[in-house]
């Protein structure tokens, strides 16, 4: 993985962990009951990261998560959508998933976005799982799947 991805996959982990902390600890004091419905939520972040069909330009990449979070005797699930949009005219829209358990952290995300104008398309995927002992797997790409037409 190239260094300028270093953390962005943490980064996001972290953002989407604070709702599945909070369950974790919540299912731990809880007594066994009926499910309860799912907590739906919204979380915004962005970073700068390189556009990979264009290496020379950086650009402003905003993510717009709309998720559940769903509460099981000792896990949270948390699954939605995301919204991907980038500075330099790239939209895309997909899926993420992310468990939480006692031991285990595990979120992975992957979208396909594109630039209606130059008509180029790039693939994001993270991937964060962490247990007990600490950070086991930490990947982030972004990766150009059709370049800018010229």
């Amino acid at each position: 993985m190239p260094s300028h991805h270093a953390g962005v996959a943490r980064q996001a982990a972290a953002v989407l962990a604070a709702p599945l902390a909070t369950g974790v600890m919540l299912v731990a004091v809880t007594p066994p009951a009926a499910a309860d419905p799912p907590e739906r939520f919204r979380i915004s972040y962005s970073l700068v990261e390189q556009d990979p069909c264009d290496p020379g330009t950086l650009m402003t990449v905003s993510f717009e998560l709309d998720a559940a979070a769903h509460e099981h005797e000792t896990m949270t699930l948390e699954k939605g959508h995301i919204d991907i949009t980038t500075s330099d005219g790239y939209v895309g829209r997909d899926t993420f998933t992310a468990v939480a358990t006692p031991s285990t952290f595990v979120i992975s995300e992957q979208a396909v976005v594109a630039n209606p104008d130059t008509g180029a398309r790039f693939k994001v995927q993270f991937v964060v799982v962490e247990s007990a002992q600490g950070l086991v797997v930490d990947r982030t790409s972004f990766t150009c799947l059709r370049a800018p037409a010229t």
